[in-house]
């Protein structure tokens, strides 16, 4: 993360060869195409992983290429780009195959080499930064440095001679604390990535962020005078450490109860976050995720849980649920809030999670008496989903999100009416790509394995 740089038109003449040349020349060339290939992989991360893992590797490969040409670009070399394009492919890997290793990408070995070009870069910016401020206090006008004609010289540049320069933005203390953020970014990703049947790196995280990361945000933080994104991040990172803790099997289910909402504690401290619908959601989405790793729990133990610990689980996840599904309704709420589709989404997918908790094998009494309520309740709120896509400006440009409304909407009232026709015409209608939307249903856990059995053989039903 170099210091952000502006480019001015390039002349004339530049252009035209820039057009004829497919192969960038320039270490900003280089930059700009690695960033085109990053958000190509990032457009086709939900459609078609194995496209997705291609353009990332070639984003990699372009940054590397163009490092090994331009050794002084700070821009190439030690940059947020090459560390985010080393986590986006770490993701994607991950995604790609399903937790297991590859023998070629390790996603953990890309996340490290992500946190070692962070680690560079802010040192580097370390050096500018104080650099910086030692010329403004001696009084030194960084202005001159960025001045490449003097206006009284006479010479006089038409339109028509466009001349072009790079303007180097000054590294400031907002700039070190994006790289802080970058930093905990990536210790939470691999966190998530963690697994019990490998080494794990979970000493090292926590070193990473106790004795670096934790004090850097809160420098930096206070010299941006706003802690606001520090304290979001810390309750996103810890929260991802809990979960990992849990999942390797560090914790009890009562012990990472109290860990997980310790962790989430911050948040008091941030003002007004009643109308921080960023926040709100921020932390909903860790509580959901904590409901994840308690439903993983039962799956990775060897013996069978017992029936207290059969309902001390149920009624955490309850509570977990609960507390999420109130965090994004009061979301909904903010006025003029964005990703409102996706809140009304996610506020439906609660109530369908809060449901499956009295299939087995919890068979949760709260949630099967409170069942009809929670099929409504979801409807009310995809259909509130369905209504605020209508109001957007180009709808069409959403059609992945309308689809899987419309399954969901269509899920639940066949399940609340005992009547397949609600998921016939759908699957009549939108074909392969209802059957898809149903399927992550399934893969995130909103539809239970009784529920899934009859609706799977409905689809292998319709042409």
């Amino acid at each position: 993360m170099a210091p952000k740089r502006t480019q001015l038109p390039l002349p004339k003449n530049k252009r035209a060869q820039r057009l004829r040349s497919n192969e960038p020349e320039t270490a900003d060339e280089f930059l700009q195409a690695g960033v085109e290939l990053e958000e190509a992989g990032e457009k086709w991360r939900a459609g078609d992983a194995a496209k997705s893992l291609r353009f990332f590797r070639k984003a990699l490969d372009k940054y590397a290429a163009g490092a090994k040409l331009f050794p002084t670009s700070l821009d190439l070399a030690y940059n947020n780009n090459f560390a985010q394009v080393c986590s986006s492919l770490a993701e994607a890997v991950h995604d790609h195959l399903g937790g297991n290793k590859s023998p070629d990408e390790d996603p953990l070995d890309l996340l490290r080499n992500s946190l070692s070009s962070l680690e560079k870069c802010f040192r580097i910016q370390e050096v500018q930064f104080a650099q910086m401020q030692q010329g403004l206090e001696e009084g030194h006008d960084e202005e001159d440095d960025i001045i490449t004609k003097d206006p009284t010289s006479g010479e006089v540049e038409t339109l028509e001679e466009e001349r072009w320069a790079t303007i180097v933005e000054p590294t400031t203390a907002g700039t070190l604390l994006d790289t802080s953020l970058a930093q905990l970014d990536v210790l939470k990703l691999l966190c998530n990535f963690q697994s019990v049947s490998s080494p794990n790196d979970m000493e090292l995280i926590e070193n990473i962020y106790t004795s670096v990361v934790k004090d850097r945000l809160d420098h930096w933080s206070r010299k941006v005078e706003s802690t606001r994104e520090a304290v979001l991040g810390n309750i996103g990172f810890l929260c991802a450490f809990a979960v990992a803790r849990f999942r390797l099997e560090y914790t009890a289910i009562s012990s990472f109860a109290d860990e997980f909402n310790s962790s989430i504690a911050g948040s008091e401290t941030l003002a007004d976050l009643d109308n921080d619908a960023e926040a709100l959601c921020m932390i909903a989405d860790s509580q959901i995720d904590f409901n994840t790793s308690l439903e993983d729990k039962p799956l990775n133990i060897t013996s069978p849980i017992s029936n207290d610990e059969s309902e001390l689980l149920a009624r955490i996840r309850w509570k977990s649920i609960t507390a999420a599904l109130d965090r994004y309704s009061t979301a909904s709420k903010i006025p003029g809030v964005k990703n409102l589709i996706q809140i009304h989404i996610a506020r439906g997918d609660c109530e369908l999670l809060r449901s499956r908790l009295g299939e087995e094998p919890l068979n949760y009494g709260v949630s099967l008496k409170s069942e009809p309520t929670l099929l409504g309740n979801a409807l009310v709120y995809y259909n509130a989903a369905r209504k605020a896509l209508s109001l957007q400006v180009n709808p069409g440009d959403l059609s992945d999100i309308a689809v899987e409304i419309e399954t969901k909407i269509a899920f639940v009232q066949t399940v609340r009416e005992a009547d397949s026709s609600h998921l016939t015409s759908l699957i009549q209608k939108y074909g392969i790509s209802a059957l898809q939307a149903l399927r992550n249903m399934k893969e995130e856990r909103l539809v239970g394995d009784r529920k899934w059995a009859s609706t799977e053989a409905l689809t292998q039903k319709v042409p």
